[in-house]
């Protein structure tokens, strides 16, 4: 009997080779998600210092164009963190949608996996079912022959 031949071979690396481009592309995600979240913890971390700075102050030696410039770098600050959390509102939406695309990529390498081990096993028992009736035959044969031998001595 031939060797095993998984005829769905092509599409089994056609497969995993779109894994691979989808787990390419979340971890691309991922990445850009962890810089987010950086930059929000350092802008977070910026802001808390400059209230900290400021409630030090206590007031002290405070203008009113000091306090404007405070006001407008609050502001600025947060519309800053905002638009951040929005885009890694967005971030996590299309990490998301990456992590069920491989998700699927992974169940449809892993179903033509198992097809191929399932059609390999079938095929080893196939040929060992074979040979065991091939050495079955000569055995028979070999037996055929012992008595027919013994037959022919036992009458001469």
């Amino acid at each position: 009997m031939p060797n095993f031949h998984f005829r769905l071979a092509p599409v089994l690396r056609l497969r995993e080779r779109q894994r691979e481009t989808r787990r390419l592309a979340f971890a691309a995600v991922e990445e850009q998600r962890l810089q987010l979240l950086h930059e929000l913890q350092q802008l977070e971390a910026r802001q808390a210092a400059y209230v900290q700075h400021l409630m030090r102050e206590d007031g002290q030696d405070l203008t009113v164009i000091d306090l404007q410039l405070y006001g407008e770098f609050v502001q600025q600050l947060d519309r800053t963190l905002q638009s951040k959390r929005a885009l890694l509102q967005t971030v996590e939406e299309k990490r998301e949608e990456q992590r069920l695309a491989l998700l699927e990529a992974d169940k449809e390498v892993k179903s033509l996996e198992q097809l191929r081990t399932h059609l390999r096993e079938r095929h080893q028992h196939e040929e060992a079912t074979m040979a065991q009736q091939q050495a079955d035959e000569v055995g028979q044969r070999r037996y055929l022959a012992r008595q027919r031998a013994a037959e022919g001595k036992g009458d001469n």
